[in-house]
């Protein structure tokens, strides 16, 4: 007896704000090499007013984020600027309909983070921020072995991230337009949204969390 084909997944359309390094080093060749993802998503705008900005496999450049009214519909934009740029920014992309996936940090303090879920809820879209490291196998392994009890439980975790230079960022207007390629006044970032430890400290947090679950008070 024969059965229906399966139904063709359903490919998604995004646009990448932001055009620098993480942009163009993690997010990009992911949406476009990944195999797992390069079947499913396509990208049809990146937005950085940078000028001299160098061309990524054909993708069209928009100097600033209100363009994308004039290009090809997209489902989601995916947030690659400076952490002080990441609320306007999700806020902005939720009240244009889209979903969004951002960088980490999303939100700098509890009431931002409330902000952002009361607009996402307002708008019924999601907001995804990029703790990547969740999926990671080393993590995901280290959670099987806690979850069957191979090695015993977490008491005082630690986690460690390491780079080549640290994270700058910069109030929103400064730099370079969404601020992505290049920022003037990267060092006069605005109270609770700079430096590399407002990038890689939820990072290990969640790490850590995703393992061994929520601290307990």
């Amino acid at each position: 007896m024969s059965t229906p084909a399966s139904a063709e997944p359903r490919r998604y359309r995004g646009a990448v704000i932001g055009a620098g390094g993480i942009a163009r080093q993690a997010h990009l060749p992911a949406f476009l090499e990944a195999p797992s993802v390069r079947g499913r998503v396509a990208i049809v705008a990146l937005v950085d007013s940078a000028p001299d900005l160098a061309p990524v496999d054909g993708i069209p450049l928009l100097s600033r984020r209100e363009q994308l009214a004039g290009a090809p519909p997209a489902d989601f934009i995916d947030v690659c600027t400076p952490t002080a740029t990441h609320l306007d920014l999700t806020l902005w992309g939720l009240e244009q309909g889209y979903h969004v996936l951002c960088e980490k940090p999303v939100a700098v303090t509890r009431a931002e983070a409330d902000r952002i879920a009361a607009a996402a809820r307002a708008r019924g879209r999601l907001v995804m921020p990029c703790h990547q490291y969740r999926f990671n196998p080393a993590w995901t392994k280290v959670k099987q072995w806690l979850d069957e009890g191979v090695i015993g439980a977490g008491i005082s975790p630690s986690s460690r991230s390491t780079g080549s230079r640290p994270t700058p960022a910069a109030r929103p207007g400064e730099g370079e337009g969404e601020g992505g390629a290049t920022l003037r006044g990267a060092a006069r970032a605005r109270p609770g949204g700079a430096g590399s430890c407002s990038t890689t400290g939820p990072t290990s947090f969640i790490n850590c969390s995703t393992s061994l679950g929520c601290p307990v008070r």
